[in-house]
């Protein structure tokens, strides 16, 4: 196996992770609307629970945002390094 089969293996497994990290956020979202609605007397516990379903549903999109980032960063860094080892390799061998 090469590494440009690597490289899309791991950004294959990366896209997969960041799009169960938007599943998981779309369950506490929905689970944060529960519990808000929660009738008295657990209303007060159910606004409490649903505060932190929304800090977990935050942090779930942040970590799917930032897989996703990094994967656009190392193909950006992939691009670069191929346009300056053709750059290299027309001056090496015009």
């Amino acid at each position: 196996m090469g590494d440009g089969e690597r490289f899309e293996l791991w950004e294959r497994a990366m896209v997969d992770v960041a799009a169960q990290w938007d599943h998981l956020a779309r369950v506490l979202g929905e689970s944060r609307r529960e519990a808000d609605a929660w009738p008295e007397p657990l209303s007060g516990l159910g606004a409490e629970v649903g505060d932190d379903l929304a800090a977990w549903e935050g942090a779930a999109t942040r970590w799917a945002s930032g897989m996703r980032g990094l994967v656009d960063d190392v193909a950006g860094v992939e691009a670069d390094v191929v346009a300056d080892l053709a750059r290299l390799a027309r001056r090496v061998w015009p």
